[in-house]
């Protein structure tokens, strides 16, 4: 089976959790994507980081394979670096199934939030949060 991926990655150094710096725009098969990390970033008992995240996809030609928005979160914790990634993704091409998610008319901002738990303790101060979004259509 033929497949076309859109993907875009967004590398975003945040001065706390909640300010948040950049965007980034990737040309794809057809199309682009582009990628941001939203607001508020919220940690919750110090051990998940929940990271909105902004899609804005072109259509392409053919029905959703798979749709899909990663995360990464790391943050300085002492001596040590707290970190963690997860990934939401749907689709009849995913293990996971489900419907796809991603309306990807060149206009609408999707907004979907992936929850990241880390490998130690988050808090409110500096990070460094990477999010990528993969949109893709097989034939």
């Amino acid at each position: 089976m033929k497949q076309r991926i859109l993907a875009a990655l967004c590398s975003v150094t945040l001065l706390s959790l909640g300010l948040v710096l950049g965007a980034s725009s990737t040309a794809g098969a057809s199309g682009s994507v582009t990628v941001s990390v939203g607001s508020p970033i919220q940690v919750t008992n110090r051990v998940m980081v929940s990271v909105p995240v902004k899609v804005v996809c072109d259509p392409l030609a053919g029905d959703t394979f798979v749709d899909r928005v990663y995360v990464q979160v790391q943050q300085a914790n002492g001596r040590d670096v707290s970190s963690g990634s997860a990934s939401f993704e749907a689709g009849p091409g995913s293990p996971f199934k489900g419907a796809p998610f991603l309306t990807c008319d060149g206009s609408t901002v999707n907004t979907v939030t992936v929850n990241v738990v880390g490998n130690g303790p988050f808090h409110g101060g500096g990070a460094i949060v990477t999010a990528a979004a993969t949109h893709t259509v097989g034939s």
